[in-house]
């Protein structure tokens, strides 16, 4: 039997994320200790940093992997990719690559050049099945509690 691959993701408005997503973390093989201490990461992280939705636009062309022949799209503004949440993600599985770059690899034409999207949520993952959603929240000016 396979043992289950574990991932986080930024996901994309009206896509589900197992078609097209900006990975966050590739978590690898995790044990049931583990991964409960990972969800609960997130959801501490997610109940003291609310995060509004954001448009991403993916226009900057790069090449990943030992023979630099994976394309992949990484986006002009990488400043709201959660760059803390990661470092604290590290600690569960050490990266293969030096940097941590936000990146999304276009599906269809290798001819795309830009790809926009409203990002609106972040997922932990299983494989291609969501184990959580933590949905970002335009804040409401009017009642912060509800924020």
């Amino acid at each position: 039997m396979k043992k289950p691959c574990y991932w986080t993701c930024f996901g994309f408005e009206n896509i589900q994320p197992h078609i097209q997503h900006c990975t966050h973390k590739f978590l690898g093989f995790q044990h049931k200790d583990s991964l409960k201490d990972i969800s609960d990461l997130l959801d501490t992280y997610f109940a003291l940093n609310p995060i509004a939705p954001f448009r991403a636009t993916f226009n900057k062309e790069d090449f990943f992997g030992f023979y630099k022949n994976l394309r992949v799209l990484r986006p002009a503004d990488e400043s709201p990719f959660l760059f803390p949440l990661k470092q604290q993600l590290d600690a569960f599985r050490k990266d293969d690559f030096p940097v941590y770059q936000p990146h999304l690899t276009p599906k269809g034409s290798k001819y795309i050049t830009s790809l926009s999207f409203n990002v609106n949520a972040y997922y932990l993952m299983e494989d291609e099945n969501i184990l959580k959603t933590f949905a970002f929240k335009t804040p409401n000016p009017q009642n912060p509690q509800s924020n």
